[in-house]
């Protein structure tokens, strides 16, 4: 999910994203696991305080992040997408 302004009245729906962790938000020692990126599908609004950015699955989230690191600064980039010709 992203936030408001990044979903842009459901255009953002089906852009792709790989986002990868770069620090922490809170005590968790080292909430990064290093070099790794994972890739994500725009599906839905996420709205509320929570939502800086993105909101991840679980499963992307550990991905990129232990577990009990709860919230993780991030950086991110769109992926373009390539048409298949029939």
């Amino acid at each position: 999910m992203v936030q408001a302004r990044a979903f842009n009245n459901g255009a953002a729906c089906g852009r792709q994203y790989k986002i990868s962790c770069i620090g922490g938000t809170n005590d968790v020692k080292e909430p990064c696991i290093k070099g790794q990126w994972v890739n994500v599908t725009v599906a839905n609004l996420c709205s509320g305080d929570s939502c800086d950015t993105f909101t991840l699955s679980t499963d992307a989230f550990d991905v990129i992040a232990k577990h009990d690191a709860g919230r993780v600064q991030i950086t991110y980039k769109r992926i373009a997408l390539r048409l298949k010709a029939w």
